[in-house]
């Protein structure tokens, strides 16, 4: 259920859940589709293991770079992802989201729940982004961050299959 602390998005893919699991997991995939409209995925790393860290930069037009990391709490393969989320510098230490010119100087993890469904060699994927901590114009932003992310994905299996 979303209200003003999370973000529940769901997406269908014309993807067995095996594929759609990897892209989620595997770095090589990662790479390919995690960053918003404009932006590319410059780094990923993924120690995909209860209490591993998934790393990423992604880098806008202009070349700044927004970093973060991810702490895995859950990993049911393929069934369930569930990590933490946070801004960090080049080096994965945790920052406020000011650091990246965004209004708030507070540091707080979200947690996203990744479930996936496969049903006629489909799989949907429905994701729940709680404890976020952008409000407003910020909160549309990341609303619309994540729908990007789920277009390119889309575009990324496409060519897979």
């Amino acid at each position: 259920m979303e209200n003003e602390n999370n973000i529940v998005i769901t997406r269908t893919f014309k993807a067995p859940r095996s594929l759609v699991f990897d892209a989620w997991t595997q770095p090589e995939h990662i790479k390919n589709w995690w960053a918003p409209k404009g932006f590319t995925n410059t780094y990923c790393t993924v120690d995909l293991r209860i209490g591993g860290e998934f790393r990423y930069c992604m880098t806008n037009p202009e070349g700044a770079e927004f970093w973060g990391k991810g702490v895995y709490k859950l990993i049911d393969k393929p069934n369930h992802i569930q990590c933490t989320d946070t801004f960090t510098d080049k080096d994965g230490n945790p920052v406020a989201p000011s650091h990246y010119g965004m209004q708030l100087d507070t540091l707080s993890d979200s947690l996203v729940d990744v479930v996936f469904e496969e049903q006629n060699n489909q799989t949907t994927v429905t994701i729940t982004v709680t404890n976020m901590i952008e409000v407003g114009e910020e909160r549309e932003m990341a609303r619309q961050g994540w729908n990007d992310l789920f277009d390119n994905l889309d575009i990324v299996l496409a060519e897979q299959q």
